[in-house]
């Protein structure tokens, strides 16, 4: 496979994932579970908010006609936040009142506790006069009965999970929750604490892998390691097929004897849309889909750097669009921290990075040097992939280059660069 015509560029993959993926059913799930899915429909507030007059502060309720500076009036009881507004307050009368308690009939205002005093038995003096509405919330001043809330396609997040239950949501609907199965696949791999022969490798794709697909949103089906067996191969994703919604397997996708993966999707009623892409590390990647297309799969390559440029170019786009998110991740802008040298040549190039935010705002880049595309220890530093065209010539500090902030990037203090 060599990078020529026949081979896609990165953006016109990411183009075939996205038509070929469709969104997931709508479902309806308790709100408390709804982070990290996309909304399924348009929200609006049930009643006003505030739905009452309520006090902004701690103080006494009174009308601001006889709100005056020293004004003496006789103090008829105390409400609290969460108790009705009580009785009308008469001429010359105020009422002890909490903060986001509702004024009583007949306020219009509320002095705050620090601008009153003590005027003996049962009676209060205003230190400074009061204004209409001074210290009040009015009904329907933040949001009002029937304006919209939330819109369909929202991504749901913390704030939101406050939101629905200040809406009086119990439940909400919205896209499912997609459910992806990952295998890493060859007879050279072991599990982490086995204790790898030094001719075995341990197997740390999966856990990679794994943990970029929960980062994003997905619920986790491990399968551990596949063999370097056809049938046993072509079985297992069969299974996969039938409790998954998308399959992300590491290693067999080259052109060798025992690179078997290429056959057994295929045979397992997957089959390819595409098989190379024109990008470094990552060229074989291979993407399938199951003829009625409720299941997709990703053969990515075994060496841990092409794995990771692979899941997160073309996976992440294919998790995206199964939540129902409205387009592809974009890539964002940094600023070179170093010069970089030229590119690898035809094809695009994804290099680890350090990442930090300048002083005046922004993102800044120091690029890693990774002895190959199994080097995880120089990846392991890395905030974002920074994403060069082909032909890329050398570039100065400073400059600006698309980068992907990998999920959990640490942003590491970074020298400025110096004319």
């Amino acid at each position: 496979m060599s990078a020529g015509s026949s081979l896609l560029s990165v953006a016109a993959a990411v183009a075939r994932v996205w038509e070929t993926v469709r969104p997931l059913p709508e479902v309806e799930v308790p709100a408390g579970a709804a982070v990290g899915l996309t909304l399924a429909e348009d929200l609006a507030w049930p009643s006003h908010l505030p739905s009452l007059d309520v006090s902004a502060m701690d103080g006494v309720a009174l009308h601001s006609a006889a709100g005056g500076e020293e004004a003496v009036l006789e103090v008829a009881g105390t409400t609290c936040a969460g108790e009705p507004p009580g009785p009308p307050l008469s001429p010359g009368q105020c009422r002890r009142i909490m903060t986001g308690a509702p004024l009583p009939p007949g306020a219009d205002a509320v002095q705050r506790v620090e601008r009153t005093a003590p005027a003996g038995e049962g009676r209060v003096r205003l230190l400074a006069a009061v204004r209409p509405w001074e210290n009040v919330r009015r009904v329907g001043s933040e949001r009002r009965a029937g304006a919209r809330a939330l819109e369909r396609g929202a991504r749901l997040g913390p704030v939101h999970a406050g939101l629905l239950a200040l809406l009086g949501r119990a439940s909400v609907r919205v896209i499912r929750r997609p459910r992806v199965t990952v295998a890493a696949t060859g007879d050279e791999l072991v599990g982490a604490g086995e204790g790898a022969a030094p001719w075995q490798v341990p197997n740390s794709n999966g856990p990679l892998l794994a943990a970029l697909v929960r980062s994003w949103g997905a619920e986790v089906l491990e399968a551990g390691i596949l063999p370097d067996r056809g049938p046993e191969l072509r079985e297992a994703i069969t299974g996969a097929s039938r409790r998954s919604d998308l399959i992300l397997l590491s290693g067999g996708v080259s052109r060798g004897d025992l690179d078997l993966v290429t056959g057994a999707l295929p045979a397992a009623g997957l089959n390819p849309i595409f098989h190379g892409v024109a990008v470094k590390p990552g060229k074989p990647i291979l993407f399938a889909s199951s003829r009625d297309g409720r299941v997709h799969a990703f053969g990515l390559p075994g060496n841990p750097l092409s794995a990771l440029v692979g899941c997160v170019l073309f996976a992440w786009p294919a998790l995206e669009r199964l939540a129902g998110r409205p387009h592809p991740p974009a890539a964002l802008q940094a600023r070179l921290a170093e010069p970089l040298a030229r590119g690898s040549g035809e094809r695009e190039e994804l290099r680890p990075a350090r990442l930090s935010v300048l002083p005046g705002g922004g993102w800044q880049v120091a690029v890693l040097h990774a002895a190959s595309s199994a080097d995880l220890g120089a990846v392991a530093r890395a905030g974002a992939l920074v994403h060069l065209p082909p032909r890329c010539s050398p570039l100065p500090a400073g400059a600006a280059v698309a980068i992907i902030p990998l999920p959990g990037a640490s942003q590491e203090p970074l020298p400025l660069p110096t004319d």
